[in-house]
This record gives C-alpha cells, sequence and structure tokens, in this order.
C-alpha cells in the first residue's frame, strides 16, 4: 500500500492566526485568549469576551492584506510537527481561504518563505472535505472540517485549541503525532 496522505490546516494549526487578528484589532491577544479559555472555553468565538460579533472579527479590513497572511507566526511546535508527519506520510497544506485573494496570495507566500519558490504541497479550499478518502487524514482545529470529512470517508483528528472540545490538552504537538500513528497501525 502507498504512504498515508496528510492534510494539514494553517490557521490555528500551523500558524496562529488568532493571536494576530486579535492584535490588528487592538486587543491584547494575551488577555483574551486567557479569558476565552477560563469563560468559553470550548467555543468556536468568544462572544463574551470580544465586543464583535465573529462576522465582523473575521472579516475586518486589516485582514484583507495579503502582509497580514504571510507574516502569521509560526507555532513554537510547527517546525518539529511538519518534520515528524513527513516521516509517516506525505503532507500537504490544506488550507480555507477567506473571500479575500490577499489571504490565499499571503499564505502562498507564507509556504514559499519557508519551503522554497518551487513548494507546491499545499491546497487551498475551503471543501476540504473533498479529498477524503481512506488513506487520508486531516488534522484540523475546525470540528465541522473534521466531522465532514470524516463522513466523506477520510480520517480526521481534531487539533486541541481553545475553541474546541480539546480544549484542555496542553501538548497539542505529541498529541497529534500519537493520534497519527494510532490511526496508521489500525
Amino acid at each position: 500500500m502507498g504512504k498515508h496522505e496528510i492534510y494539514i490546516d494553517m490557521d490555528g494549526v500551523c500558524v496562529d492566526f488568532i493571536r494576530d487578528a486579535l492584535l490588528v484589532q487592538g486587543y491584547d491577544p494575551e488577555e483574551t485568549l486567557i479569558r476565552w479559555k477560563a469563560e468559553q472555553p470550548g467555543q468556536l468565538f468568544p462572544t463574551e469576551v470580544i465586543p464583535k460579533d465573529p462576522e465582523n472579527f473575521f472579516t475586518f479590513e486589516a485582514l484583507d492584506n495579503k502582509e497580514f497572511w504571510m507574516n502569521l507566526k509560526p507555532y513554537d511546535w510547527f517546525e518539529e510537527l511538519y518534520s515528524e508527519l513527513t516521516k509517516l506520510g506525505s503532507v500537504l497544506f490544506l488550507s480555507a481561504p477567506t473571500g479575500s485573494p490577499a489571504c490565499m496570495s499571503g499564505k502562498h507566500q507564507w509556504l514559499i518563505n519557508r519551503f522554497g519558490p518551487d513548494f507546491s504541497n499545499f491546497i487551498f479550499t475551503r471543501h476540504k472535505d473533498r479529498l477524503a478518502h481512506s488513506r487520508a487524514i486531516l488534522i484540523d482545529d475546525m470540528p465541522f472540517n473534521v466531522s465532514s470529512f470524516q463522513d466523506r470517508g477520510g480520517n480526521a483528528i481534531l487539533f486541541p485549541r481553545i475553541w474546541n472540545k480539546l480544549h484542555m490538552i496542553e501538548d497539542p504537538k505529541n498529541y497529534i503525532l500519537s493520534a497519527v500513528k494510532n490511526l496508521m497501525s489500525s
């Protein structure tokens, strides 16, 4: 049998989108994330912590800027997680762009800046579930992406974040690596 295909989400898994999105909108990221975890753990958006509705937060003008997306900071675990996953299967970044062309071009530039101008192991789509098959593994922080991928016959692992049910897991990298290995051995 061939290698597994491992699809890894970017925002919330590899890069700290939420911290930069909070900062560019005038919120203190540390304070906001602490309150989110304490007051609304597992909620996709902290409506009691951020006095802005999700639609206005995620369509904020500054997010319609290539530089915002290409300068997102990778999480501390990113390099090691990516390196370990490449030893287990064929890894492709699978990221859902916003409606802004700047988002897609910025994410593309982020990948090129890290992996070189010929890097092509990525797919940008909001329809992640269409890539599901029995040897595919999606790693994503959004429960709806995980469930729709599984519903179409793929394997998916929810990446622990404060906005999902795995908010209490403190070491997401090792959790994911263990889960991927378990999936591959079953």
